[in-house]
Order: structure tokens, then C-alpha cells, then sequence
């Protein structure tokens, strides 16, 4: 157990219902002042307008005994097994070899899972690779798509300068026209690949 003591006070509550007359069953991890967070284990949900019927505030030896329910009724995982033999070690010092092999077998039992998780890590970095490469087309395809944008406007002033100006000041005028469109398509951000 832990050598410092909490000001913690864990209680489990029988509450009764105001709404549906229900009854409730509960934990809860109060402080000092009595106030805290619970979960409730049965019974309609909280409303707010319950009536507490028992309390009882649990001690070491509750919380040893529960501890031994719930190890029956939901054995250990690895790593809880893991921790338990790393206590073990720290209680009784005799059985050190056996609780570093329990501790070694624990660990190679949970290796496929950080093999699992390093391929995972390896998929979203690729995910992430060609975002950045789809992103990169995409500004590159808007850049081609404002060029080819300017190049029809230039090609729209050429044929207009070329078939459209009956006098030479038209002409004139749709060549300057031409032009700055040309101007425009040269001074356009060209794409890079």
C-alpha cells in the first residue's frame, strides 16, 4: 500500500430515486469538505433529487477485499501483471528471479503490440507524406489553371486585334490590348514540379 495517505474519503452510496422511486448504487471519491466525483454502478441515472439511504465509507481492508473480487472476476492483463510483480519484488526480495522472468514474459507478450504500434506510427507518417504531396499538386494545378487563365485572355486579344479593328487606331488599340495580356501570362507564377 502506499506509504501516504490520501485526505481522500471513498464512500459507497444507496441512494432512492426522487423520480422513479429506483434505487441507486454508487462510489464516490469525496475531499475534505465532503465533495467530489462518483460513478454510479446501478440503478437509474442520477437526477438530482435522490435520497440517500446508507453510506458506507470504505477502509483498507474494504478496498483489499473488493480488489480480491475484481482480480477473481476480471483476471489481470499483462501489464497489470507486470505491475503486480514489480510489488512483488519491492514485499518479498526471495522470490526476485521469478518475479524479472515473470516480468521478462510479461514484456515479450506485449511486444507484438509495440510492433503493431510502430507500423501504425510508420502508415501515418506515409499518410502524412502524401498530404503534403497532394497539397503540392494542388497549388501547382491552381498555378497552371491561372497561366492557361492568362494565356486564353492573350490569345482572345490577338485574334480580336487581328480580325476584329477596322481602322489602324482599333488595331492599334487591340494590339496594346494583346500585349498587356501577354505581359500578364509572362509575369504569371510559374509552376513548379
Amino acid at each position: 500500500m502506499s506509504d501516504t495517505k490520501s485526505t481522500d474519503t471513498i464512500v459507497i452510496d444507496v441512494c432512492k430515486d426522487g423520480w422513479t422511486g429506483g434505487l441507486q448504487l454508487g462510489i464516490a471519491k469525496l475531499n475534505e469538505n465532503g465533495r467530489g466525483i462518483g460513478y454510479r454502478i446501478a440503478g437509474p441515472e442520477y437526477s438530482g433529487s435522490q435520497e440517500r439511504l446508507l453510506r458506507h465509507t470504505l477502509d483498507e481492508r474494504d478496498a483489499e477485499k473488493i480488489r480480491d473480487f475484481l482480480r477473481a472476476g476480471f483476471p489481470d492483463t499483462d501489464a497489470a501483471k507486470t505491475i503486480e510483480c514489480l510489488r512483488e519484488l519491492t514485499r518479498n526480495p526471495k522470490s526476485t528471479a521469478q518475479a524479472i522472468r515473470d516480468v521478462l514474459n510479461a514484456i515479450d507478450r506485449l511486444a507484438p503490440v509495440v510492433e503493431a504500434d510502430e507500423k501504425i506510427r510508420q502508415q501515418q507518417e506515409r499518410i502524412a507524406e502524401l498530404e503534403a504531396e497532394l497539397n503540392e499538386a494542388a497549388r501547382v494545378s491552381e498555378a497552371l489553371n491561372r497561366r492557361l487563365y492568362a494565356e486564353q485572355l492573350a490569345g482572345s486579344a490577338l485574334y480580336a486585334a487581328m480580325t476584329q479593328p477596322t481602322t489602324p487606331e482599333q488595331r492599334q488599340a487591340a494590339l496594346d490590348q494583346f500585349q498587356s495580356a501577354a505581359q500578364q501570362v509572362t509575369s504569371t507564377d510559374k509552376p513548379t514540379a
